[in-house]
Formats: C-alpha cells, structure tokens, sequence
C-alpha cells in the first residue's frame, strides 16, 4: 500500500515538473545533433532493433549518435558503421550506474530513444536530461518523456520503428541488415580450413542454445544428437555444433550422445559469428541471436519455435520453415514474461519433422 501511495505520488511530481518545463515536448529537427539510443536489450532483442537505429542514421546523417549496450553486446555494435559510438554498460542496473549516469547527463543530448521496453530505462532518460526524448508508454511512465509511443506487440522490428515514426517522413524499413567486414570473412576462412571444413556447400549450422532468458525455447539434446547423426550418415551433410561459450558443456552433451563425429564450435567470439554463418549451407536452431544474423543474411533456415508468436519474432522468407506445434498454453508470454514451467510445445516437435523440412531446403 505504502509503495503504490509513493508511485502515485512520484508519477505526480514528475508530471508536475514536465508541465513547468513544456519546451520539452517541443521537437526542433534541425537543432538534433547529439543522439543517443538506450538499447540495453539481450543480443537477440538488439538485432531487432537494427532497422530503427538504421533509420536515425539516415534521418539525421551528420548527428553525433551513440548507442547504450550490454558488454555481451558491444562487439557486434561497434562494427555497424552507422555507430558513431558504442558506449558499453558493465552492470544490468543501470539505474545504480552512478557514473554512467552522470557522464550521459553532461553530454547534454538533443534527443534520446529508449528502446528498452523497461521502466527503469525511462527513468534513465528522464534523468540525462536530454533536450527531446522518445519511448514506449510502458506501465503508464510515459509522461517522464516528451514523446510516449503506446506499445503495439507485433514484429519487434515494427515494434521499435513505431519510436521513429514521430521524428520522419520517410519510409521506414523493417530489414535487419549489417555489413561483414573483409578481414571477418579472411579470418572464418582459415578458422574453418584448421577445424577441417572446406565444402561451403554441405555446411549444416546446427544451434541449439537460446541464450539465459527464456528457457523453455530449448529444443531436447537427445534429438539434437539424433537429428546429427542422421543429417551425416543419411544425407552425407557436414554439421557444425555450434554454441556459445557459456554453451560449451551443453554443446558436449549433445557431442557425446551422438554415433557420429562432429565439429563443435564453442570458442568464436559473437562478432566473427555471421562470417560464419554466411558459409552455411543451412541454418538449424530455435529463436536464438544467431537465427537473427542467418535470417540477416538470408541463410536457409529450419526454425523450432514453440513458446513465442514466430510472427513476432520472424520474417516473412520463402527459404524458411518455421517447425512449431499448436498447444493449448502457447504463446506462454507477454512482454517476454513466460508463464509455464514446461516446454510442452519444444517437445512436441519430432525429430522426423526437422528432417522432412530440411529434405525440402536441400
């Protein structure tokens, strides 16, 4: 009761101070030359989030911008060339990040974008003070921006574009895109060429990790193991376990249950991912940051998706098969807040099926 009088009450003042300082709602484009984006997403989260920041660029060409990311994030960041500057927060409370705060608010911003879907991340950009802010109305703390956007769940790509839908007339498109760079393919050549790989064209990319936030997306090891084999002795493909390395034991396990060999990958940093992923013949995983940098670069791709909407997640691709099973409880999420304790809709997915869909793809 207490803390609900104080929310009131802090939603009170914060209203009270916008209305005395109305030049705040008052967006001038020609006098933005310092943007900064708060994009504090998981990696995954952070490819859909591409288009948008793709689209300030080409809104405001000469401005300074820079993009707030996690640590896990910055090195595939600090590579899009329409960055001018990755600032990287170390710590996931960033509203503890004293010193964070405390240089973003000298730089004295013309216009901030928080993407992040969070209301600690509003509070941020009300505190750095910016000259103009933009976000998603989340949990009725809109009014601490000069521009809320109401939130409209579909793609997040369109999801986060409707952020710059205020500020341009142009046209706004939903691709996710970015650049590899020469020396990254050099590099994925001979990394491919030690581990014995030469034949781009029988090259399965096989991703079984979803990262730490949503769990349930997992697809069982034990069909990983068998969905291998049979790809190798049946087909004559060439797969590549791949995982990160804090996916390194998981990665093993599904090594270990398999009859045939197989090359794993555990050891390449996130930013020499999509060199690598350009090379496969297909792409098998689940709803995962490397399924975003295949569909990026319009790898063939079977995905296993069972507890999100794939229309949220997912393009529209004719060289894509989305394997994905109609239960009762699924979606099981709202705003990304899973609600079961069971993945009935993963293990619904045989491992027949994977091999049907990739039999159409090759």
């Amino acid at each position: 009761m207490i803390e609900q009088i104080a929310v009131k009450f802090m939603k009170w003042v914060m209203r009270l101070g916008r209305l005395f300082n109305s030049s705040k709602n008052l967006f001038d484009k020609k006098s933005v030359n310092k943007i900064l984006v708060i994009d504090t997403n998981n990696l995954g989260d952070f490819f859909f989030t591409i288009p948008s920041i793709k689209a300030i660029r080409k809104e405001f060409p000469n401005a300074d911008l820079r993009v707030v990311v996690w640590k896990e994030v910055a090195p595939i960041s600090k590579k899009m060339k329409w960055i001018d500057q990755t600032v990287i927060c170390e710590k996931k409370s960033m509203i503890r990040n004293a010193g964070l705060i405390n240089m973003l608010r000298k730089e004295r911003f013309d216009l901030v974008i928080n993407m992040q879907l969070d209301i600690r991340k509003i509070l941020l950009a009300y505190i750095i003070n910016a000259k103009f802010s933009i976000g998603h109305d989340i949990r009725e703390f809109g009014f601490m921006l000069s521009r809320s956007v109401p939130l409209r769940l579909r793609y997040w790509p369109e999801v986060y574009l409707d952020l710059i839908r205020p500020i341009t007339q142009k046209n706004l498109d939903n691709n996710i895109t970015f650049d590899i760079y020469r020396k990254d393919y050099d590099f994925i050549e001979r990394y491919v060429k030690k581990k014995g790989l030469v034949k781009k064209d029988s090259l399965v990319g096989i991703h079984p990790g979803v990262g730490e936030f949503i769990p349930q997306k997992r697809w069982e090891e034990k069909k990983f193991a068998e969905l291998c084999d049979i790809l190798q002795e049946k087909y004559g493909l060439s797969v590549l376990l791949v995982g990160s390395s804090s996916e390194t034991e998981m990665i093993r396990r599904i090594r270990d249950a398999m009859k045939t060999k197989c090359i794993e990958v555990c050891d390449l940093s996130i930013d020499r991912l999509p060199a690598l992923i350009s090379r496969y013949k297909l792409f098998v995983g689940v709803d995962s940051a490397p399924l975003h940098i295949a569909t990026a670069l319009n790898v063939p791709s079977i995905v296993l998706c069972g507890p999100q909407d794939p229309n949220m997640v997912l393009p529209a691709r004719k060289n894509m098969i989305v394997l994905r099973k109609d239960v009762k409880c699924n979606p099981c999420y709202k705003e990304e807040k899973i609600k079961c304790d069971d993945n009935i809709c993963m293990k619904s997915i045989q491992v027949g099926e994977v091999v049907s869909a990739i039999r159409k793809m090759i």
